[in-house]
């Protein structure tokens, strides 16, 4: 009767006592775990385009010898006098975007398992700009293959 008696105690201090009545060595074994992060990539090579590139396809898959040519084949689109690429990095793969903004720094590609999707990034995000007309921009990444799952699906 007794042991019967402590095991109902038990069982009522017990999920009252959370996560407390056990030491360990965690902060706080009792916040909920912490948010996946989406790992997120730098562009290798981001630029300005001097023209609308209209019917052109957005985003690739730029293979070994592409050059900005292949992303943006308009001649005169192009500021960047050099459209060579750098060789791609052992173990990556490559993937170009055309993107339309205004006033934008930079290029951020966030990648969800076979999802990759391109946005631009302003140093100084608290200002505000208004532009008339957009402004195309070309941004190239290098992303570990291994965290990219086939087929590649392209986020608008």
């Amino acid at each position: 009767m007794r042991a019967l008696r402590i095991a109902l105690c038990l069982a009522a201090v017990l999920p009252v006592a959370g996560c407390d009545w056990y030491p360990r060595n965690d902060e706080d074994c009792c916040a909920p775990p912490p948010a996946r992060t989406v790992p997120t990539h730098e562009a290798s090579r981001f630029g300005m385009l001097t023209a609308s590139v209209r019917g052109v396809p957005r985003a690739r898959e730029l293979k070994a010898g592409d050059t900005l040519r292949t992303l943006v084949p308009q001649p005169d689109a192009l500021r960047d006098k050099d459209p060579a690429l750098e060789p791609i990095p052992s173990g990556s793969r490559r993937f170009g975007f055309i993107l339309a903004g205004c006033m934008d720094d930079g290029a951020r590609l966030t990648v969800r398992g076979r999802t990759l999707q391109a946005s631009l990034v302003r140093d100084d995000p608290t200002v505000t700009v208004a532009c008339a007309q957009a402004v195309y921009y070309y941004a190239v990444f290098d992303v570990p293959a291994r965290s990219i799952t086939d087929p590649v699906r392209f986020a608008p």
